[in-house]
């Protein structure tokens, strides 16, 4: 059976280290290899020779000292070479970097930090955010700077809006990662209105064939807001990791919509995982 590969883009930032020292932990639990990318902006090109090899030189430089700086993390995350792992610089935008080589390889998760130094600030921010969930077909993991590292994952929320059809493969790495943590799973749904709640009991109930070898509940809160309902429940249940998942248009849509600022300051100790449906 071939490993599992995790990508986890790197900027050297404390941010993006630390969610390298948590996908180092996911890789060590999931049997998994890990990718390290970091992406230097492409250089324009020129046509002079002089110019061209100017260029060159500064490609050259860009990369000798991202090798150096990563060498500088190994030193200090020595659980790194606890796992099988590969460094990758790729020069162009750090979002197209991300996205192109998540095509191009068979790539489960991505785990990154929520912001960045450099060419990554604000990657997970607004419309980037949503450029990558839209373009990728893996899960995207992403770490916030005020979050922990855990070891364990102990309880998981599953927000949902049971407003389209998913198949199972959908949460195959929600299941890996909750296995892995021996974690509680929680099935939320936060609606409008009581008279809601006796449909999306039947509909939130398909999934249980999904989830039978887990220990999973399902939950429904009131409320007139879906991101203040999550919050809320995520507050108020000690929640270790929410998840969307990212075709329930209802539901990340909405979230999406609202201030990404906001919406960040809601979860910014809480990761967060956006499992694609495609």
């Amino acid at each position: 059976m071939m490993k599992k590969k995790i990508l986890v883009p790197i900027d050297f930032s404390t941010c993006s280290q630390k969610a390298l020292e948590q996908a180092v932990g996911l890789g060590k639990k999931l049997d998994a290899q890990l990718i390290v990318l970091h992406a230097c902006q492409k250089a324009v090109p020129y046509a002079d020779s002089s110019a061209g090899a100017f260029s060159r030189a500064l490609i050259l430089e860009e990369e000798r000292k991202a090798k150096s700086a990563y060498e500088r993390v190994k030193t200090t995350l020595k659980e790194l070479g606890q796992v099988k792992h590969d460094f990758l610089i790729k020069h162009a935008y750090p979002q197209d970097a991300i996205i192109s080589h998540t095509l191009m390889e068979n790539i489960d998760l991505i785990v990154m930090g929520t912001t960045g130094a450099g060419g990554f600030k604000g990657l997970l921010f607004g419309s980037n955010t949503y450029s990558v969930i839209k373009n990728v077909k893996c899960p995207v993991l992403a770490i916030p700077m005020e979050s922990e590292v855990r070891e364990y994952f102990k309880s998981i929320v599953l927000a949902s809006g049971y407003k389209s059809k998913v198949r199972k493969r959908t949460f195959n790495i929600l299941i890996e990662i909750a296995k892995a943590s021996s974690a509680e799973l929680h099935i939320l749904h936060v609606s409008e209105a009581m008279a809601k709640k006796t449909a999306k009991t039947q509909e939130a109930q398909k999934l249980e064939r999904y989830f039978k070898n887990l220990k999973y509940s399902f939950h429904f809160k009131m409320g007139n807001n879906i991101n203040d309902g999550i919050s809320e429940y995520v507050k108020e249940n000690s929640i270790d990791l929410l998840t969307l998942v990212g075709n329930e248009q209802g539901l990340l849509d909405r979230i999406f919509t609202q201030s990404m600022s906001t919406t960040m300051a809601n979860h910014s100790k809480n990761p967060f995982l956006i499992l694609p449906s495609r």
